[in-house]
């Protein structure tokens, strides 16, 4: 993904806003640092301090 697509209201498909992460597609240190965040909160392998994760029976 090189990209994040802001949308108003998630199952339409207009984009308010589109923000690239840079020019050559690659993702900089920002961007990796976030992604690893949010995904090891989804998988678990961080702590969810915000109450974000909600599980599922």
């Amino acid at each position: 993904m090189s990209h994040i697509d802001i949308k108003l209201v998630l199952e339409e498909d207009a984009i308010a806003r589109s923000y690239r992460f840079t020019p050559d597609g690659e993702v900089g240190p920002v961007c990796t640092k976030l992604y690893r965040r949010i995904t090891g909160i989804q998988f678990g392998e961080i702590e969810d301090t915000h109450g974000w994760c909600h599980f599922v029976d």
